[in-house]
């Protein structure tokens, strides 16, 4: 009783040591390799050497087209699925939140203007690509007169103080939800960034991966109970969607990019 009385005064004090935990299935429309449920929990640090989100693998039929997870910690979540020939699918919402009533969508001009401050940027990182914009226009409560969250992906190759601690080349690769503002007609970015995956990958590796990203298979809210999802839909890999190919040496880069990029190997 003694005991009792004791964990009810430890988690009123600290609730965070208990988490309820939901019983979650569903199926899909067409058979896959895996399914995981994927929680993105902030970083302790902006920049760090490796940041993974939270990976819960879920279970799969033997047809691969119904799945479960029986003990599903409370959250939201994103899905991400392995297909048949190797290609990973993963969700990612980029957030879009605070949408004045009389908000409306952003214009091809926001848009242009978006990708040439980031394709301006001059950064740690020898090449990014843009994913996906989203965002608003209008008048919020602070005089904002827009918003925009976009999905970036950067990679590095080049060496850095890193390079001594590896015992293979690799590459850094990131990817990060960036936002920016739109205040006197101009767009600015806005800290701090959302980091989503920052990992150190062996070359050999890297040129291995099949990984494709996509704004569905998101938000999906667990809570300590039984539910059904019903059916996911598994988006199909398009070629805007996966992630930068690595080029040896800058090959294919732009000149004003290359300029100041070297190979780690020598020729």
């Amino acid at each position: 009783m003694r005991f009792h009385n004791i964990l009810i005064l430890v988690l009123l004090l600290f609730p965070g040591l208990y988490v309820q935990s939901a019983e979650i299935s569903g199926t899909l429309d067409k058979p896959i390799k895996e399914l995981t449920f994927i929680r993105r929990v902030e970083p302790k640090k902006a920049i760090a050497d490796s940041y993974l989100p939270e990976a819960y693998p879920a279970t799969l039929s033997t047809d691969g087209k119904s799945f479960s997870h029986k003990n599903l910690p409370e959250g939201s979540y994103d899905i991400r699925v392995r297909l048949d020939n190797g290609s990973i699918i993963e969700g990612i919402s980029l957030g879009k939140t605070n949408i004045p009533q009389d908000a409306s969508g952003l214009t091809d001009e926001d848009i242009k203007s978006l990708r040439e401050i980031i394709d301006n940027l001059r950064t740690f990182f020898d090449q990014q690509k843009i994913f996906f914009i989203d965002g608003w226009r209008g008048m919020d409560d602070l005089g904002r007169q827009g918003y925009a969250w976009i999905l970036v992906e950067q990679l590095r190759w080049r060496d850095t103080s890193l390079d001594k601690k590896q015992d293979k080349p690799f590459v850094i690769w990131r990817m990060d939800i960036w936002q920016f503002e739109k205040v006197a007609g101009a767009w600015r970015k806005v800290k701090p960034f959302k980091v989503i995956y920052r990992m150190n990958v062996t070359e050999e590796d890297f040129v291995k991966y099949k990984w494709y990203f996509t704004t569905k298979l998101t938000g999906y809210e667990v809570k300590a109970e039984k539910k059904d999802l019903g059916e996911i839909k598994v988006p199909e890999p398009t070629p805007a969607t996966p992630r930068v190919v690595y080029r040896e040496k800058g090959i294919d880069l732009p000149p004003e990019k290359r300029k100041n990029t070297h190979s780690r190997r020598k020729a």
